[in-house]
């Protein structure tokens, strides 16, 4: 029977490499020439020129992204793990608590209409914001709005990972910890 398993497999291994395999490698290829020069009868002409030109181009939006995404995490550390703890070890209604954090994940699409709809003129935020002096127009696509729509996004997934690593932890440890002084 393993051997007839064996033979089943190769048809899907054979369209793996053709489907797959075969049209990623051609594109690596084709990416390593110039132009149009891969189809040309001289044949192709190896640069790396298009990986320099594509580093140049995109290098500053990568480095933007990472921040984002380092902030977005540093916001989430900051609020995830004393709200992963509180939910693991004080709440009584966790899986209520568990489910309405589930509405972030529903999509970016509505936590960027709240932000348009907290931020733009006659928001509820305004007022405050005027208060302080900013122009909530002016931080709708700030750095801050956009690491804190991330963060809100990313918000129960930090919460959820942190809180299955805290139910693991045995919670007379940290009666230990506190009677030691910890």
């Amino acid at each position: 029977t393993r051997r007839r398993n064996m033979v089943l497999l190769v048809p899907a291994a054979l369209l793996a490499l053709l489907f797959l395999y075969y049209p990623l490698v051609f594109i690596v290829q084709l990416s390593f020439t110039v132009a149009d020069s891969f189809l040309s009868p001289a044949g192709p002409v190896y640069t790396l020129d298009n990986y320099k030109a594509m580093f140049d181009r995109y290098l500053p939006n990568v480095l933007v992204t990472l921040q984002l995404a380092t902030l977005a995490t540093i916001v989430d550390l900051l609020f995830g793990f004393p709200f992963a703890y509180i939910l693991v070890r004080r709440i009584r209604y966790r899986t209520l608590v568990r489910a309405l954090m589930v509405f972030p994940m529903f999509g970016a699409l509505y936590i960027a209409f709240g932000m348009r709809f907290i931020l733009l003129p006659g928001g509820f935020a305004t007022p405050i914001l005027q208060l302080f002096g900013i122009d909530p127009a002016s931080l709708l696509y700030s750095l801050p709005s956009v690491v804190f729509a991330m963060a809100i996004f990313t918000f129960p997934f930090m919460v959820m990972n942190v809180a299955t690593a805290l139910s693991n932890v045995d919670p007379t440890l940290e009666e230990a910890a506190a009677c030691l002084g910890a």
